[in-house]
């Protein structure tokens, strides 16, 4: 799910809690990122809030059926935003990962 408002949730004195939305008042469309390990964990949920926020996303992580779940699943939750991602098989702990990565990044993202 991605979040497009904030809850505030407090209480006044002994009456019942009130909760007040506030819409968020920025956005991230025309913003690209890249989120390493984006497949899962605290890598997918910085994409999915960067991607509910309007940013193009590239993830990588380090195989296809990761990738391409979480690419889905991204695209899938998008929401109203615009934002969309993309991704990579690679292993950053590699040379050759990070130069996947570094080529992933200009041919899919425009360098």
């Amino acid at each position: 799910m991605v979040v497009s408002e904030i809850c505030i949730v407090f209480k006044i004195k002994s009456q019942n809690t009130k909760v007040t939305k506030v819409t968020i008042m920025w956005t991230l469309k025309s913003k690209t990122a890249v989120v390493t390990g984006g497949s899962k964990g605290i890598g997918a949920a910085c994409a999915e809030q960067l991607v509910g926020l309007g940013a193009r996303v590239l993830i990588c992580a380090r195989t296809d059926s990761a990738v391409s779940s979480a690419v889905e699943s991204l695209n899938a939750n998008s929401g109203t935003a615009g934002g969309s991602a993309c991704g990579v098989v690679c292993d950053v702990s590699t040379k050759e990962g990070r130069s996947a990565l570094h080529d992933a990044i200009n041919s899919q993202l425009g360098g």
